[in-house]
């Protein structure tokens, strides 16, 4: 063998050996599936940088789930659902996709919810899942108390002003969104520039037909806002199109926000919206590259 290859045998043992650690440690945060997950991105790493790639593409999140069970203690639940949010957070590479800023506030506005769901509705156990592309806590619920609800609530301010911050210091780059469908709540925090796919209250236009735009709204039932994505579509008639979804939405009660790369294309799909909607501003339009 060389010393290369005798090299690579012993981090292989190496790797093996912390692996193994972890999940004797705490099998329930390090699985089987999250540590091979981990595996794959770190020889997808090295080979890249073996081809003299310095610069990567970006990231995505890493697919993860687990149940987190709070005491009735508000006290102690604070403390362990701002640990288990942290740990959570790093071990599906939130910090790898966003900026330091984005994960703070993502990071905020996630304890903030489990804590609202623990002091207002009496939840005590929580699922908190990764998929791709977005990260959301799902928890049964009586009352469906959603994010209209959070931002008229008048006993505390903390999980109003974490939906704000996150909305003035991503400028749209992470959204948040919720979901009230078989009794159970949704909340997902989505990180917008890697796209639609995993965002159970997002719909994509391009090369759908009319029948699959239908399926797309009945996925989105329970949404309170669904995000429409236009930034892929690159013409105007195409924009045209995208204005007339949206109306079709707004008509129909549900609240949208409409996404488009900054540039000319964003401004005519802004103008071809309220030229359909006779002038109205009843839509938010996100511009982010």
């Amino acid at each position: 063998m060389t010393s290369q290859e005798r090299k690579d045998l012993d981090n292989g043992i190496w790797l093996c050996k912390i692996h193994a650690d972890l999940v004797d440690t705490n099998h329930s945060r390090y699985t089987v599936g999250l540590l091979k997950a981990w595996r794959a991105r770190a020889e997808e790493l090295a080979r890249l940088r073996q081809d003299g790639v310095t610069r990567p593409g970006r990231s995505r999140f890493f697919a993860h789930e687990q149940t987190i069970g709070t005491p009735d203690d508000e006290t102690e639940a604070k403390a362990r659902i701002g640990a288990l949010t942290r740990e959570f957070l790093a071990d599906v590479g939130v910090s790898q996709v966003l900026t330091r800023t984005d994960c703070v506030v993502a990071e905020n506005v996630i304890f903030e919810l489990l804590l609202n769901a623990h002091r207002y509705e009496g939840v005590r156990t929580f699922r908190i899942v990764s998929s791709s592309a977005s990260v959301s806590v799902e928890y049964t619920s009586l009352t469906g108390y959603g994010l209209e609800s959070l931002m008229e609530e008048t006993r505390g301010h903390g999980g109003v002003d974490a939906v704000k911050m996150l909305a003035d210091e991503t400028q749209g780059r992470v959204q948040l969104n919720f979901r009230f469908s078989e009794q159970t709540s949704h909340w997902i925090c989505s990180a917008v520039q890697l796209g639609y796919s995993d965002d159970p209250c997002a719909i994509n236009l391009r090369d759908s037909d009319e029948h699959e735009r239908e399926i797309f709204t009945s996925d989105c039932a329970g949404c309170e806002s669904v995000h429409v994505h236009g930034h892929l579509n690159d013409h105007t008639s195409d924009n045209w199109v995208t204005a007339r979804y949206v109306k079709q939405l707004i008509d129909q009660g549900v609240q949208v926000v409409v996404h488009s790369v900054p540039g000319p294309m964003a401004r005519h799909l802004r103008t071809t919206i309220q030229a359909v909607l006779d002038g109205s501003e009843g839509f938010e339009m996100s511009e982010h590259a």
